[in-house]
């Protein structure tokens, strides 16, 4: 049986612009294709050019809520960001999708 993914989480690496553009573009991506997207309360503080539309369409929730409000989690980082992002998922069979922007692995 196949699991319906119609809500995605975003986590990106703290401070790191290059991930909060590269979500901003991706959520746009996901949101026009009839997804809805939910941002960490902590990745949101990096996205400050969000426009006002766009923050009513992106969902912002606590990085702890995500697990029971997510069915697919993409995490834009580092090691440290994908483990967190693991470690938050442990209590649930939510899969991850990591695309490496980090420096050391």
């Amino acid at each position: 049986m196949k699991a319906k993914i119609d809500k995605i989480g975003i986590i990106i690496k703290h401070h790191h612009a290059e991930a909060a553009a590269l979500a901003l573009d991706l959520s746009h991506l996901l949101m026009n294709r009839g997804f809805s997207v939910f941002i960490c309360d902590e990745s949101a503080k990096v996205l400050k050019s969000v426009a006002q539309s766009e923050k009513r369409r992106i969902k912002v929730v606590k990085k702890c809520d995500l697990p029971d409000r997510v069915d697919f989690i993409i995490v834009l980082g580092g090691d440290g960001t994908y483990l967190s992002a693991a470690r938050l998922m442990n209590k649930k069979s939510i899969p991850i999708l990591g695309i490496n922007m980090g420096t050391l692995g």
